[in-house]
């Protein structure tokens, strides 16, 4: 085990001990947020204090957005910190899996009406996230059913066949909403579909990555300012299909 010094500054978080840096690189820290974040001149001391803490106690940037200092809540983790994490653990997936590359991406659309429901001037998004290792076996296992199915002797039927046994490309989703009664202040910066398609990317990261552990405070939504009444989240699992037919159910069905 490595010894801390013993100058660190450590933490609790329920029975976990954290080490979140040495005394000196933190408040140094501090200062550079105070100066250079955007709004960072408004955090009094113990403020940047904290949010410097939290910045080397998550690997997070506040620089560049990776996390950031809600007034009256405390810091937490911006939408570009839980991308990072994410990769992170994309990375390291691949790297067990022996690929040479790997990257996740994010879809955004209109949600379904049985999904979630909104009320007149609420705006909601459906947020799908993709990665590059889950739809190279998904693609690996269509080709391999096909395979076997000219194999056997499907011939024309082979493709659908495949597909049917293959299923849909595995996904993540997830819906969040923007409700019309959410106060965001007298000067609202960030456009209303912009803040709801980051908190759905947020919630489809959770379910995609779900070593990603970021520690976020009661009340903390870093796409709104302070004064937000609520807002919603609602995973969006699609309603239980058809199972696709066995191979063996297939082939039976051929005469096989």
């Amino acid at each position: 085990m490595t010894d801390k010094p013993q100058d660190a500054i450590v933490t609790t978080q329920g029975s976990q001990i954290q080490y979140v840096g040495e005394r000196n690189i933190v408040k140094e820290l501090s200062q550079r947020i105070r100066l250079l974040v955007v709004g960072g001149k408004h955090l009094t001391d113990d403020e940047a204090l904290a949010l410097a803490q939290y910045s080397v106690a998550n690997d997070l940037n506040p620089m560049i957005g990776e996390c950031y200092f809600l007034p009256n809540i405390g810091p937490g983790p911006g939408i570009a910190g839980w991308r990072k994490k994410a990769e992170l653990q994309l990375r390291d997936e691949a790297r067990r899996a022996n690929e040479p590359r790997a990257r996740y991406w994010c879809d955004y659309s209109e949600p379904d009406p049985k999904e979630i429901k909104i009320n007149p001037g609420d705006i909601a998004v459906k947020a799908t996230i993709h990665d590059d290792l889950t739809k190279t076996a998904w693609e690996k296992r269509r080709l391999s059913y096909y395979i076997d199915m000219k194999k056997a002797g499907a011939n024309g039927e082979a493709w659908g066949l495949a597909k049917e046994l293959a299923g849909d490309e595995p996904t993540w989703s997830a819906v969040a909403i923007v409700r019309s009664s959410e106060n965001f202040g007298a000067q609202e910066k960030m456009d209303r579909y912009e803040r709801a398609c980051k908190r759905a990317e947020k919630a489809a990261i959770r379910k995609r990555f779900p070593l990603v552990n970021l520690v976020e405070p009661e009340g903390f939504d870093d796409t709104a300012a302070p004064q937000v009444v609520s807002f919603g989240i609602i995973d969006s699992d699609p309603e239980p299909e058809k199972l696709p037919r066995s191979e063996a159910q297939i082939m039976s069905e051929l005469g096989y």
